[in-house]
């Protein structure tokens, strides 16, 4: 019993050792999902003209408020 008390601290702390990178693999993935969604909107968005025509719409509106 005295034994397995003793060697806890000893496995508790190799296990923090392994788990030293995880936030920053965790970070990676998660910088990977947001890439990988803003390249399927931009091209989603270059195929169907969205922003041509959202800029299009709003300068004319300016325009049309500023005669």
């Amino acid at each position: 019993m005295n034994k397995t008390l003793t060697q806890f601290p000893c496995r508790a702390r190799g296990r923090a050792r392994g788990e030293q990178g995880q936030s920053t693999v965790e970070y990676a993935l998660l910088l990977l999902g947001a890439a990988a969604i803003a390249l399927v909107l931009v091209a989603w968005v270059t195929k169907t003209d969205l922003i041509g025509r959202l800029f299009d719409t709003v300068v004319g509106r300016i325009l049309n408020q500023a005669q």
